[in-house]
């Protein structure tokens, strides 16, 4: 039996393409998904190897709003500027850079 972590992780412990995707999403994109396992998923993944910190609370905020537990937090934004930040020094993917461009 595969271990299960072979098909979210490859090897060397990079993230697929999917999680990438959806942490981008939650960070930048006007629509994130809706999805809570979706999330959830994404978020396992990153906290795998990454650990915990300013993109796990982003996601988790916007978890939460999803399933309607809570109501929009006033430090949102500065939460989702960290996970920005975090998120392209790890991928090297530049999140203010995408948002700036629209």
């Amino acid at each position: 039996m595969a271990n299960p972590l072979d098909r979210t992780l490859d090897k060397t412990g990079r993230l697929d393409d999917e999680t990438i995707r959806v942490l981008e999403s939650v960070l930048c994109d006007i629509h994130p998904p809706i999805n809570p396992a979706v999330l959830l998923l994404a978020m396992r993944n990153w906290y795998l190897v990454y650990g915990s910190g300013p993109i796990i609370r982003a996601c988790t905020d916007w978890f939460i709003q999803v399933v309607q537990l809570d109501t929009h937090r006033p430090d949102l934004y500065d939460c989702y500027r960290e996970g920005q930040a975090l998120f392209t020094e790890k991928t090297g993917i530049d999140l203010a850079e995408r948002v700036g461009a629209r």
